[in-house]
């Protein structure tokens, strides 16, 4: 999460008069140690904090001893092991003075941890490498500060040989893996780990530390995710079957699969059927969360599939139905029309004009060029028949507006039909500001499809389309043993 301080003019000059009259930041508040586990060597992995939320922020600004800091702020962004996730620094005075994680696509809360770990004479620890699902990943950092994880391929799948490592019990006496330690910098013992399930249905949540080789360390806190109860679902005679009008969504259930070394994993079994659009200009999205609220990652390195935590037998599948931009036949009122003309015998006779609803989102002219004769639809199999780009001028207000209610650079083409047709690529676009308190901006596209000579086409801007929510409340099947190794 980047964080953001909107300061009126005169904030700014009370903050600067305080500043003045402080010398020094106040000091943070010293770390609040909640649980400790201590290796017979010394070593000594110390919990910070632990929580459930949709993300986790560490720093001075975030912990409100010092809420004025001056410097530049970084997203980090990457994907490991098939975990999306979102890594923001405020670096100021080349000291790192927040960060914040945060796993993508992720809705739900999930649990967070808060660590510190020293070595036998007091100093951190630098944790270089994690590992996620028998991958190792190297932290690749930039003066000392994280900047990317670099896949070193598939490594020991054991845990307890990684360099630190800490997992949570899964309420029936087994381990769970947690994703991390990501280590700050390289001189700060503080790190992220983070979980993606935690059982909620005790009041006690146990941890334990890994640390090369030596006998795991375990240690206890409250559980941040408890309840006493939780609602139940029943679930829902199968096949199930969702229709969108267009598609259909059909749940055939929960499956366990398998692979040679690997523990059982759950696939979920849905097919998603949509003969009259394009093909594949629909596709599903799919998650799995149980009865608790937990959201589970999909794992695994040869079979890709779910992990749930063990008694929990009744399953929510929730599916976002998306739709491709490029290719979906959206419908007339899909989209802002912005200009129109007719196809022309020749491209440099090729003309359009702005309509009254362009110029009013500040479009302001619409210019074509000869298409690459090379280059051809991947989808549709057909070479490019209009290139072409807009450009426009606003305030950045009017700007921002139109940004808020249109895809970004979404552009579709209709003909003289009421859907749009063909594929409109939009390779780029961007906004620069200008004098005068004027915004001007592009968006460059490009279409393949079926128009005849003279026929009237229309450009479209696409207006922001949330996906369609599909949900499926399914029984967990009995769990095969795992393959011997």
């Amino acid at each position: 999460m980047k964080i953001r301080l909107a300061i009126t003019s005169a904030a700014v000059a009370a903050v600067l008069i305080f500043q003045g009259c402080v010398k020094n930041p106040p000091p943070v508040p010293p770390d609040k140690v909640i649980a400790s586990g201590r290796f017979e060597d010394g070593f000594v992995v110390e919990l910070l904090r632990a929580e459930l939320a949709p993300q986790m922020a560490f720093g001075r600004n975030v912990r409100g001893a010092w809420l004025w800091s001056s410097g530049s702020t970084r997203t980090d962004g990457s994907v490991i092991g098939g975990i999306g996730y979102e890594l923001n620094q405020k670096v100021s005075d080349g000291q790192l003075s927040e960060v914040s994680m945060k796993l993508q696509n992720h809705e739900e809360p999930v649990f967070y941890g808060l660590l510190r770990a020293r070595q036998p004479d007091g100093s951190c620890m630098r944790n270089e490498v994690i590992c996620v699902n028998g991958s190792e990943h190297a932290i690749q950092r930039e003066k000392g500060v994280f900047s990317e994880f670099i896949d070193r391929g598939t490594g020991s799948d054991d845990p307890a040989k990684m360099e630190l490592h800490v997992q949570v019990e899964d309420g029936a006496g087994g381990w769970r893996d947690l994703f991390g330690p990501v280590m700050f910098t390289a001189e700060d013992g503080r790190a992220f780990v983070v979980g993606d399930a935690i059982p909620r249905r005790q009041p006690t949540l146990r941890l334990r530390a890994l640390h090369a080789e030596r006998p795991p360390v375990e240690f206890s806190v409250p559980n941040p995710g408890y309840k006493p109860s939780f609602a139940s679902v029943k679930p829902q005679i199968l096949p199930a079957v969702h229709d969108g009008g267009e598609f259909q969504v059909r749940c055939d259930g929960l499956k366990w699969v398998t692979a040679s070394g690997l523990p059982p994993l759950l696939e979920v079994k849905l097919h998603l059927d949509a003969p009259a659009l394009p093909m594949d200009c629909v596709r599903l999205k799919n998650w799995l969360l149980d009865e608790t609220g937990n959201q589970y990652l999909r794992r695994g390195e040869k079979v890709w599939g779910f992990d749930p935590l063990p008694g929990e037998q009744v399953l929510l599948v929730r599916s976002l139905v998306e739709r491709e931009q490029s290719i979906y036949p959206w419908r007339e009122e899909d989209v802002t029309f912005i200009a129109e003309g007719r196809l022309a015998d020749a491209v440099d006779q090729q003309k359009a004009e702005i309509t009254a609803s362009g110029r009013q989102l500040g479009c302001a002219s619409i210019e074509f060029q000869s298409p690459d004769p090379t280059s051809r639809s991947s989808r549709f199999a057909k070479p490019y028949v209009l290139d072409f780009k807009i450009r426009g001028a606003c305030t950045p207000e009017q700007l921002a507006v139109a940004q808020r209610a249109h895809e970004g650079r979404a552009l579709v083409v209709f003909g003289e039909g009421q859907r749009a047709i063909g594929e409109c690529q939009s390779p780029s676009s961007g906004s620069t500001s200008g004098p005068g308190n004027q915004a001007t901006f592009y968006m460059d596209a490009k279409w393949a499809g079926d128009l005849k000579q003279g026929e009237r086409f229309r450009v479209g801007w696409l207006k922001k389309c949330q996906p369609e929510s599909v949900e499926f409340v399914v029984e967990v099947p009995q769990k095969p043993a795992a393959e011997s190794r």
